[in-house]
């Protein structure tokens, strides 16, 4: 099976992820999450492509990604919270 994958301590996206995603439209978006000092629980997301696409296509533009070019959450983002198993 092909993945993007990223491990964070929060749910954590990038423009790289998105660029990989795209390059790789049969690559689901895998995620691992082991917390620190936030309040998101440990596990992981599997996202399929296109969903994941989705969700960072509705992220750019905002503040933070024009600024960073990123987005994160130390809760679940909303409309992905079925993705996550603990």
């Amino acid at each position: 099976m092909l993945v993007v994958f990223r491990k964070s301590t929060r749910f954590y996206v990038t423009q790289s992820d998105y660029n990989e995603l795209v390059s790789n439209p049969n690559a689901d978006f895998v995620m691992c999450c082991f917390p620190k000092d936030n309040n998101h629980p440990k596990g992981y997301y599997k996202v399929p492509n296109q969903k994941a696409r989705q969700f960072i296509e509705s992220k750019q533009g905002t503040h933070n990604w024009d600024e960073h070019e990123n987005f994160k959450e130390d809760q679940f983002p909303v409309g992905l919270e079925e993705y996550f198993k603990s």
